[in-house]
């Protein structure tokens, strides 16, 4: 009983939408007998969720918080003023809607989510359960480094603490870590270069490094932490230094910096140097920000691909203010395909 077929499809080459682009697709229904309905409807949503366990003396409670980017629905076939008969056979609706530009990217956490939802609806007459079936909408978000003054300077870091306590310590252990500039993109290497001098006398456990994503969830005064390694060095025991020069941790497809439009939500990420000084003492550590963007800076790129028309740009749009331009439908270059197209390797 009911449809053989009920399913939106999207047209998009690569599954990704973004901020301000055009969200064409088609609802296809196939059916071995006629259908009596009252319409036949899109409904779109961007939602963003928070929930937070909190434990008591005797329960465990849930903080939670939402936001909602947009939320709308329109007809696709007769918008419910009266009954029709939707004949046996295959059926196809078009349909398209331009997403909102002020929305942050697709994100799946540990203690919330940020979600963007197609679903189609046949309603039908007489209490009868409607027909639903639904889609997910992949958003992503361009971030722009050559527009974040801080991207492009270096980032140098550098602490330093004493073993024992009161009058019983040891001479210092200090620690430097530094990357040649802030902001990298999915593809990009970022090089870390980091040193320890020991002058506690006392042979340390070791070191690592590692890239770590800070992701901040808020919601009713509550916030929580959850820190994802994505990458790690590890070094063994040493006695008077360490060294870890040129250290590459390659940037996955991950989310940019800061979840950009998303109030509840908040994502960083760092490269944290860590010396272990070993049993009952608190690790040495590093942090050195990195921003996340979508978009490589400029400098980045021998000058003969900065025109535009070299590297793909004038294929996808760049947002100015609220503003879109040319074609909103195509989803932007990866970094491979904007230096690539100057006959250049992806990473550096």
């Amino acid at each position: 009983m009911g449809f053989g077929r009920f399913e939106i499809v999207l047209e998009n080459r690569n599954g990704i939408f973004y901020p301000g682009q055009t969200v064409i697709g088609t609802v296809y229904i196939t059916t071995s007998k006629t259908e009596s309905l009252k319409g036949i409807q899109v409904e779109c949503s961007g939602l963003a969720e928070v929930r937070i366990p909190v434990k008591d003396d005797k329960n465990m409670e849930f903080r939670c918080s939402k936001e909602q980017y947009f939320d709308f629905k329109f007809s696709l076939c007769n918008p419910g003023l009266q009954i029709f008969d939707l004949g046996a056979g295959r059926h196809q609706y078009p349909f398209t809607f331009v997403l909102p530009t002020q929305i942050p990217p697709s994100f799946e956490g540990t203690f919330g989510h940020i979600r963007y939802a197609l679903r189609c609806v046949a309603q039908r007459p007489w209490l009868k359960r409607d027909y639903a079936c639904q889609t997910s909408l992949n958003v992503g978000s361009i971030v722009d480094l050559n527009t974040l003054p801080e991207a492009v300077l270096p980032v140098k870091k550098m602490k330093s603490k004493r073993l024992g306590m009161f009058c019983c310590t040891t001479g210092p252990i200090t620690a430097h870590a530094k990357i040649e500039r802030a902001g990298y993109t999915p593809g990009e290497t970022i090089v870390l270069k980091a040193d320890t001098e020991n002058d506690s006398g006392i042979s340390l456990r070791g070191s690592k490094a590692q890239f770590v994503q800070i992701t901040k969830f808020l919601a009713e005064k509550e916030t929580k932490l959850d820190n994802k390694v994505l990458q790690t060095y590890s070094h063994g025991s040493f006695t008077e230094s360490d060294v870890m020069d040129n250290v590459p941790f390659h940037v996955p497809q991950i989310p940019p910096s800061n979840l950009p439009f998303c109030g509840i939500i908040e994502v960083s990420y760092q490269i944290q140097y860590i010396v272990d000084p070993g049993a009952l003492s608190i690790n040495l550590i590093v942090p050195v920000d990195v921003l996340i963007g979508t978009v490589p800076l400029n400098s980045q790129l021998p000058s003969s691909t900065l025109n535009p028309s070299r590297i793909g740009f004038n294929s996808w749009v760049i947002p100015n203010g609220n503003e879109w331009s040319r074609n909103a439908s195509a989803p932007p270059p990866t970094y491979e395909e904007s230096v690539q197209a100057a006959g250049l390797p992806a990473s550096k």
